[in-house]
């Protein structure tokens, strides 16, 4: 899909491509003269973030996460940029779908002349909005992380193992995709700066801001969920040892019983007691003690 945007009395335009071919990307990116190396990044995903100036021309990658509900996973999924004074190029090879609602929005700003006075300013709105959508991944997974802490002490511990690592998972691949990004922004700042005017340093540092605090959620989550699975690894340990305990002093319990039992059945001439008046009722009495005496020693030691 190729959306191209703009006002017929501004000179802002933003061309968007999305999911297009290699021939339909070089038809539309071919009047646009731009320098041979961009035209043939845009071919192909780069699958790595960077910013750099060709020609008065920036080419930018940048990547993003996305929930993929069919494999309830998160992807990431790359962004190029092409940015001049007056024009705006982005193009994403596979589904983001808050991009698709922005060249809605956005294209309405264009259509009323309201997007500012050249393309920089429809950069900062679109990144913006790109890393709200981040927020949106990282809010989906603080309500799997309320889940574990409402959870973690009913019990539940085997069945959180699973969770925690879903979670943890999550925020590793979150991490992964944006933790290139600083360098990304930074060169974005000395180049967009040059191209634009020193009155647009603010909205370059203000993208800046919008990924240190992104980062800094990730990095609470990162910490939070960590935390939480220590505090289930102690508990599933203290659980699977109090089990372990309780089936070993079982274990000593019944060994004088299988003990006094085995000696009784003895095939051998005489067998004390065995043959006397209520011989039955003195060996169970007997049982009784030992299993009683074993209970009150593991009493005394505080096993029990």
């Amino acid at each position: 899909m190729i959306s191209i945007l703009r006002h017929e009395e501004s000179p802002v335009r933003w061309i968007h491509i999305s999911k297009a071919s290699s021939q339909e990307i070089r038809e539309t990116v071919k009047p646009l003269a731009l320098h041979p190396l961009i035209e043939r990044a845009l071919y192909n995903p780069t699958l790595r973030s960077s910013a750099e100036e060709y020609e008065q021309v920036i080419y930018m990658t940048l990547q993003f996460p996305f929930f993929n509900e069919d494999v309830l996973a998160i992807q990431q999924r790359e962004v190029d940029f092409v940015i001049k004074k007056d024009l705006l190029l982005t193009v994403t090879y596979q589904t983001l779908p808050i991009i698709d609602g922005l060249v809605a929005s956005l294209g309405e700003e264009i259509k009323k002349n309201t997007a500012g006075e050249h393309a920089g300013f429809l950069l900062f709105e679109l990144i913006r909005q790109l890393y709200a959508g981040t927020q949106a991944q990282l809010d989906r997974i603080e309500q799997s992380i309320v889940a574990i802490e409402e959870n973690i002490f009913h019990g539940h511990e085997r069945e959180l193992v699973r969770l925690i690592s879903l979670v943890r998972r999550d925020i590793i691949d979150v991490r992964r995709v944006i933790e290139t990004h600083e360098s990304v922004l930074v060169s974005l700042e000395q180049l967009g700066t040059r191209m634009f005017d020193k009155h647009f340093t603010p909205y370059l540092n203000a993208l800046t801001g919008e990924y240190y605090k992104v980062w800094s959620l990730v990095e609470n989550k990162k910490e939070t969920v960590e935390a939480l699975q220590e505090t289930n690894d102690s508990l599933l340990s203290t659980r699977t040892g109090e089990i372990t305990k309780n089936l070993t002093i079982m274990a000593f319990v019944t060994f004088p019983l299988m003990l006094l039992s085995s000696i009784f059945g003895m095939n051998t001439i005489r067998v004390p007691i065995v043959g006397s008046q209520y011989d039955f009722w003195i060996i169970i009495a007997i049982m009784v003690a030992s299993t009683v005496g074993m209970f009150i020693f593991f009493k005394i030691k505080k096993w029990l």
